[in-house]
């Protein structure tokens, strides 16, 4: 045992020592700092990082997250959520803001850790607004702070202070769509008896106005309510039921009581319940109608902490944890971890981020997930979506079953990033005319995809005409042909064709009498197009011939045109195009 204790001892020196002397190696303005961090525990690898990953960061400030990343319990909280805990200089991801951002989303849930008891005196978790008589009126600020101030934990049947199980504080006040601010108001100079009902529902018996929910929404204070809705006592009860019973005991007094007053007068003497309410409605209006209340906050940290997001619905049902999800898809900003986490529930959720996230990669992991979820929808989402890299269109591309789903048809039909490859490809598998006329306008479609169009047994009129008015140059002498000898149906097809083709024949005329009938060089992309077609002329051909013979040409011609600057012979090789009747095999 000392034998092993001695070697331990020896390993520990030498392990000093050696950063000790790196840091001989280092500038001298910098040895006193990485001495300082040595001292606080830093070895030498995690220095070495340091030193590749601080930028323009001082020494000591790096060396702080460092530190508190190695501690123990951060180690575990982060394996526990799946991620990486082995900072490597060589991994281009680990970087500072890497090294912090883990760290500041553990010290973020950490805050959950504190004690119940603790919560209700920290101002961070509940807000004392003031206190009249024996009424204490605060505002929870966070779920664990609305737990603390049911102080037992068995003095209220709220779904906002439940311990154990899910609890729906957040559900209410932390909401984008809606502005909820609840109030708790108080006597804790008495507490709640409770009982169970018949069937074993958990019931007050006594005492159940010593504690208070009090709802505000946007348009103010909401004590007209229902069992189980913002304005309730400890039983879960409603204050409407307060003003019916009240309305009748004000049956025999002057009609001149306000409602909430005589809804109220049960539980608080009026004086008391003006200055309650003066102080809610004050509060209320401090944080801008319930805008800006701090919980809506705690939701914007859970957006882009997964560890905090994992942690606020742990306990929550499957239906309550996918609305709390829905409200996190709400918020402005959301980290990738949490959009693939929220991915990986369901194929309803992964559509939900598909339509949301701004990232690729995101996009990506939902493709990949539609798989797994065999969900078209999910993958109509993914490709309508611009951030969406081409090759997930390609890959499509590759299933006929995908292709011939409507809404994934007609996204393929129109978007840019589909080949003419992939739009070729779906002309063959649709019959739908609408999928046929996005195919004609989309600007990846070639002149061959243009004739493919034009020569399909469903292509329409509307196709058709789109075509010869905003795309006439990309249809074929073939298609052209087709489009001229409709016999006038549809209406005015023929016409506008027969238009649009007397003037190509008029250019190529004009092209022929400029060059004398041969092309030198190189062979014109709109002539090659126009003698391409079998169904027009035949076999195109292309024969190199001679330079002498080429050039005995051009002296005859200069000599009917009366031309003087002819000169010799010249050793040029030049293309003629020969168009042959002969059939393709």
């Amino acid at each position: 045992m000392k034998f092993k204790l001695r070697i331990i001892k020896d390993e520990s020196l030498e392990e000093g020592r050696r950063e000790k002397d790196w840091i001989k190696l280092q500038p001298k303005e910098e040895q006193v700092e990485w001495e300082f961090i040595e001292l606080d525990g830093v070895k030498l690898s995690d220095m070495a990082w340091i030193k590749a990953r601080r930028g323009d960061k001082e020494i000591a400030e790096v060396a702080e997250y460092v530190v508190k990343f190695r501690e123990d319990s951060v180690q575990k909280k982060l394996k526990d959520n799946g991620y990486d805990t082995n900072l490597s200089k060589k991994n281009p991801k680990h970087t500072f803001e890497y090294l912090k951002k883990l760290v500041d989303m553990v010290d973020q849930a950490s805050e959950s850790d504190k004690q119940y008891d603790e919560m209700i005196k920290d101002p961070s978790q509940v807000e004392f607004i003031g206190k009249v008589g024996n009424w204490e009126v605060l505002m929870p600020k966070t779920q664990r702070g609305s737990i603390s101030c049911d102080i037992s934990g068995e003095d209220t049947t709220w779904c906002t202070t439940k311990k154990d199980g899910q609890n729906l504080f957040y559900s209410y006040v932390g909401r984008t769509t809606t502005d909820i601010t609840l109030f708790y108001v108080m006597d804790y100079t008495r507490t709640p008896k409770m009982g169970k009902g018949k069937s074993g529902e958990i019931l007050c018996i006594k005492d159940c106005d010593a504690r208070l929910a009090i709802g505000w929404d946007q348009n103010g204070m909401r004590l007209d309510g229902k069992r189980g809705g913002l304005s309730v006592n400890a039983g879960n009860e409603g204050l409407v039921k307060h003003i019916k019973q009240i309305g009748r005991i004000y049956d025999e007094e002057p009609n001149d009581a306000p409602s909430e007053e005589r809804a109220i007068s049960k539980i608080f003497d009026i004086s008391e319940w003006k200055e309650i309410r003066k102080l809610m409605k004050s509060k209320w209006e401090s944080i801008d109608k319930g805008r800006l209340h701090p919980a809506k906050e705690m939701l914007k940290k859970a957006a882009g902490n997964l560890i905090l997001l994992k942690q606020l619905t742990k306990n929550y049902k499957k239906e309550e944890k996918k609305d709390f999800f829905k409200m996190i898809l709400d918020q402005e900003s959301i980290s990738q971890d949490v959009e693939v986490f929220l991915i990986d529930q369901d194929a309803d959720m992964a559509i939900a981020v598909a339509r949301h996230t701004p990232h690729p990669e995101t996009l990506v992991k939902a493709y990949e997930a539609s798989k797994k979820y065999d969900s078209k929808d999910l993958v109509y989402h993914v490709l309508y979506r611009s951030e969406t890299p081409a090759w997930i269109f390609k890959e499509v591309a590759k299933s006929d079953e995908l292709l011939q789903h409507r809404t994934i048809q007609t996204r393929m039909a129109s978007d840019k990033r589909s080949s003419p490859e992939v739009l070729l490809k779906l002309l063959k598998l649709t019959l739908n005319y609408q999928t046929i006329n996005r195919i004609a306008r989309n600007p990846k479609a070639t002149p061959e995809v243009i004739e493919a169009v034009i020569l399909h047994d469903q292509a329409g009129a509307l196709a058709w005409r789109s075509i010869l008015t905003d795309r006439p140059d990309d249809i074929t002498m073939r298609a052209l042909e087709y489009l001229a000898n409709l016999d006038e149906y549809p209406p005015r097809t023929s016409k506008i064709a027969k238009k649009v083709l007397a003037k190509r024949q008029g250019q190529l005329e004009e092209t022929s009498m400029v060059s004398g009938g041969a092309v030198h060089g190189h062979v014109d992309d709109e002539m090659n197009e126009m003698y391409s077609s079998a169904a027009l002329t035949g076999r195109n051909y292309r024969i190199k011939i001679s330079g002498e013979k080429e050039h005995a040409g051009h002296v005859e011609r200069s000599k009917h045109q009366g031309l003087k600057n002819v000169v010799g012979s010249e050793k040029i090789g030049t293309y003629r195009i020969k168009v042959l009747t002969k059939p393709r095999k």
